[in-house]
């Protein structure tokens, strides 16, 4: 084990409104703000997205085997936790192949668990990694770590 002692920053809260990019609009923030390091956590509705659910080796993901990936489809409430961090490498979670990495960049890393939207009969919870997420209305609270 390592660790690593930080002091609190800015904390932020953040408001998303409908049809933002919840991890390209916190990216951009943290560039804007110059956070290096975050902790995230999330509460709202996503009202389209992918996530992985469940794990998948490093041996699948090399393969480009992605079938623990899931579209939500609709609307979907959410609640989650993350952190954000600045890696000089692309994540291997990050599935889309048009994201260049050439310099390190911020890397919002959210999980997070949905239910179905208010007022659906459904009654599916889902957990996982977002690799997409269109918001509905979502609020983000940031706390930088120094």
């Amino acid at each position: 084990m390592e660790a690593f002692q930080k002091k609190m920053g800015r904390i932020f809260r953040l408001e998303f409104k409908k049809g933002d990019n919840l991890l390209g609009e916190l990216s951009n923030f943290a560039r804007k703000e110059k956070i290096k390091e975050a902790s995230l956590v999330a509460l709202g509705a996503i009202g389209d997205g992918h996530i992985t659910t469940g794990f998948i080796s490093l041996k699948e993901t090399e393969k480009g085997r992605d079938s623990n990936i899931r579209n939500l489809g609709e609307k979907r409430e959410c609640l989650g936790l993350g952190n954000l961090t600045w890696p000089e490498k692309k994540p291997l979670a990050i599935k889309d192949p048009t994201i260049s990495w050439d310099e390190p960049q911020p890397y919002p890393h959210l999980h997070l668990i949905f239910g179905p939207d208010v007022g659906q009969d459904q009654r599916e919870v889902l957990t996982g990694h977002l690799h997409k997420g269109i918001t509905s209305g979502v609020t983000v609270l940031l706390y930088e770590l120094l």
